[in-house]
């Protein structure tokens, strides 16, 4: 297994802006490139509308990354993926719901959202192709509300919507990767089951060896749909490495609130055909009483040996 990992980021990053960009609404690529080649990470921001009464979604959120070239003055994509798409910031299960709520999975409300290119505000109003800067990042505060149950073997949504979490997220693209912190400010007593406060899908052409740093157990994933690495407790750190690519990953989470809790949770990874999926995830015993914060950062960083294709 071999993980790679540059000594010095050139930070070398660029941003596009399509007002329509996906499905129709917006769309903003962050290119990252890896130190001393000429590949880059493009991750995609997306902005979600779905206003069915089940999925009930308004929001900006990481969609998916993959590998780039520059050519001719043009990102050309790769077919190789290195965040597959699903949810790769934050999602919580409240008990007796049929799905996940926020994120991916829908029944999140989008507030306020500012974008910061170099750390000053920025506002698009058209589209922009690459424009040059060291990072990017985007805030968003929206709300979370109740997710459909299963009421006589039929998934029903509360037409209502009761908001259960405020939700505050900061999501930074820079050397070669991001930096997500994830803030839940309850507003009510939620039966929450558990919450996924580092959920990252990293894409196998990253991630077919992995390991973490509380067992060090190596893992080969082969997208068996199992999940091999189970519920590590106090685990936080997954390394990834694809030898056939020469592309390699870092993933690590962190609790910060509730304080004195983040050696409690628990890490596993799911053997996906596409990814090789972390998660970190906090379970609290008691409900969340209103007015609770829970708050999580997390930190996904690519890898790639300079003589990769």
């Amino acid at each position: 297994m071999t993980l790679l990992f540059p000594l010095v980021s050139n930070g070398q990053c660029f941003v596009s802006y399509n007002p329509a960009g996906y499905k129709h609404n917006e769309s903003i690529m962050i290119f990252e490139r890896y130190p001393n080649s000429d590949n880059y990470a493009g991750f995609q921001i997306g902005h979600c509308i779905d206003t069915s009464t089940l999925v009930f979604s308004n929001q900006y959120r990481l969609i998916e990354g993959f590998l780039y070239k520059y050519e001719a003055g043009k990102m050309i994509k790769s077919n190789q993926q290195i965040l597959f798409s699903g949810e790769s910031e934050s999602v919580y299960k409240a008990k007796n719901r049929a799905d996940f709520s926020g994120g991916w999975h829908g029944d999140e409300q989008c507030k306020r959202v500012q974008f910061y290119i170099n750390g000053k505000p920025y506002q698009f109003s058209s589209n922009v192709e690459l424009l040059s800067c060291k990072e990017f990042r985007y805030e968003q505060e929206s709300t979370i509300h109740e997710t459909a149950k299963t009421v006589n073997g039929v998934v029903t949504p509360n037409s209502a919507h009761p908001v259960e979490a405020i939700h505050f997220k900061s999501t930074t693209f820079k050397n070669v990767g991001y930096e997500t912190l994830n803030r839940l400010t309850w507003q009510n007593s939620v039966d929450v089951d558990f919450w996924f406060m580092g959920i990252a899908c990293v894409g196998k052409v990253s991630a077919t060896t992995l390991y973490n740093e509380k067992d060090k157990t190596v893992y080969n994933y082969t997208g068996s749909g199992k999940t091999p690495m189970n519920n590590v407790k106090g685990a936080k750190e997954l390394f990834y490495s694809n030898d056939s690519t020469g592309l390699s990953a870092h993933v690590i989470s962190t609790l910060l609130l509730p304080k004195n809790q983040d050696e409690n949770c628990l890490l596993k990874a799911w053997d996906r055909d596409k990814d090789s999926k972390y998660y970190r995830w906090y379970k609290q015993e008691k409900y969340p009483e209103k007015g609770e914060i829970w708050e999580s950062s997390m930190t996904v960083s690519f890898f790639a040996n300079v003589n990769s294709k």
